[in-house]
């Protein structure tokens, strides 16, 4: 056994435990699992759900964020989501699983367990690349920025 993985005492379980494992503290449980989740998202056929767990994101980051500014921009957000196609959905849901930390842990609870390191690379390059990307380039449209998302969790 390598000397990096190996504690003085002899014991071989001192290896440190990946940043992305689940803690068992914290585990969220959903009912549903579904294999790919930001793919079957990304189905129109998904509308409700995911427009109902925006919807519930964004009352989170309501009330995390609470503040009177927090609370127009979320208004507005609920209304253009409201109103807005499917793109418009999946675009705001990609950037509120940037920010909120509880729509982070529904998604991967709700995604199945061998999808962990595949959705834990993606969420370090929607939050390093893609989303800075939105909003740093303006030839991004949010059709784009979906498009971006999708295939960066197809290649995660």
């Amino acid at each position: 056994m390598p000397n990096t993985c190996a504690d003085n005492k002899g014991s071989n379980h001192t290896c440190p435990i990946s940043k992305f494992q689940r803690s068992k503290a914290k585990t969220v449980e959903h009912a549903t699992k579904l294999h790919n989740v930001v793919l079957c998202f990304s189905s129109e056929s998904y509308n409700k759900v995911l427009h109902s767990i925006v919807l519930e994101s964004l009352s989170s980051v309501e009330t995390t964020f609470a503040c009177e500014g927090v609370a127009r921009e979320i208004n507005r957000l609920r209304d253009t989501i409201a109103r807005g196609s499917h793109t418009t959905l999946l675009s705001v849901f990609f950037l509120l699983l940037n920010v909120d930390a509880v729509l982070k842990d529904r998604i991967v609870a709700m995604d199945s367990d061998t999808n962990m390191r595949k959705m834990a690379r993606f969420l370090m390059d929607l939050r390093n690349i893609l989303a800075v990307r939105f909003f740093t380039d303006e030839r991004c449209s949010p059709m784009i920025f979906v498009e971006e998302c999708v295939d960066c969790y197809l290649l995660s």
